[in-house]
């Protein structure tokens, strides 16, 4: 079959957006890296459109540069991040996403919550408590055990202790 000059750059137009889909990726990952702190991953995310696809990268490289910090540099940074605007919309876009994350996404954004002093009793953790224990049959092993010590380590409530339960 011949394909027609106006299928033909269809083609080139979609391989072309591939493309710099892929750049655009790249570009994320690669400032991500450069990033200092939560404010400036949060900032960062501010200038990306698509960021809220990479809300677990994010929440994940805040948790990681946060572990870096001392108790009052932690302190001072958590109440820029919760005042940031981007810090809203990346939790909002979380709990509407969560039901579809991946197990692994699932798992460790909320051990990254956690670890970043998000409430417990906020909407964000709230979701990802209530759609990890909807879907626990999906974890493996691994993850179970991530969501197992995050448990631990949270503030307890009903819903953590009804978690606890369910996981025993």
């Amino acid at each position: 079959m011949f394909q027609t000059q106006s299928s033909l750059c269809q083609t080139h137009v979609q391989k072309q957006m591939c493309r710099s889909k892929a750049s655009y990726h790249q570009q994320f990952f690669k400032d991500i890296q450069k990033c200092a702190s939560p404010s400036d991953v949060l900032g960062l995310a501010s200038k990306f459109p698509d960021a809220p696809k990479y809300a677990r990268s994010c929440l994940a490289t805040m948790r990681m540069l946060t572990k870096k910090l001392s108790e009052d540099q932690k302190h001072d940074e958590r109440r820029l991040m919760f005042e940031h605007p981007q810090f809203s919309q990346l939790c909002q876009c979380v709990m509407q996403e969560a039901k579809y994350m991946w197990r692994d996404d699932l798992a460790c954004g909320l051990l990254a919550v956690e670890k970043l002093g998000v409430p417990p009793n906020t909407r964000l953790v709230q979701t990802l408590l209530r759609v990890c224990q909807e879907r626990l049959n999906e974890f493996d092993d691994r993850f179970l055990s991530v969501v197992s010590s995050t448990l631990q380590e949270m503030e307890k409530s009903k819903n953590v202790e009804a978690f606890q339960v369910g996981l025993q």
